[in-house]
């Protein structure tokens, strides 16, 4: 397994909040800073998302409060911070589990299956399936709720020159 893979993904996680929660317990702000450390990547990937650009800001603030207030009379504020990480974690667990099987598409899931499978959308007019000096234009295919672009090849225009 690639060691960028393993800094970025889960077992750096799961490692982060098992140092962050023995940070907490035992009141040592290091074990947490590097739990935050570990972090990082993941929260900025999880911020580049267009739908949640602020999503990956919560658990560096919640593992930053608890290293904080890990020195603070009891250990609830701190413990307090690393439970906010493990929901985070496990908020994030479930929308990985509960995503489509099918890789992303411009499809959506509620187009019927006939569409899906439809060839690659090349209209073949000529000897070698390209119109030589066409212009390339896109038609919009309304088959579910949403409007879906496909690129299709047509041709616009007069019939180029034959040499």
């Amino acid at each position: 397994m690639d060691s960028l893979a393993i800094l970025l993904g889960w077992p750096s996680l799961i490692a982060a909040l098992l140092l962050a929660a023995a940070g907490a317990w035992f009141r040592k702000p290091i074990p947490i800073w590097a739990g935050l450390v570990l972090t990082l990547p993941m929260a900025l990937y999880v911020s580049g998302s267009p739908a949640y650009p602020f999503v990956g800001v919560f658990p560096v603030l919640a593992l930053a409060v608890s290293a904080i207030t890990c020195r603070w009379p009891g250990r609830w504020p701190s413990l307090g911070g690393v439970a906010v990480y493990a929901i985070f974690l496990a908020a994030l667990a479930y929308a990985v589990v509960r995503q489509p099987d099918t890789p992303y598409s411009a499809i959506s899931a509620t187009v019927p299956p006939v569409n899906r499978t439809r060839s690659s959308g090349f209209r073949r007019n000529t000897a070698f399936g390209v119109p030589p000096a066409a212009q390339i234009v896109s038609k919009v295919s309304k088959v579910s709720s949403m409007n879906i672009a496909e690129s299709a090849l047509c041709p616009s225009g007069g019939t180029p020159p034959i040499a």
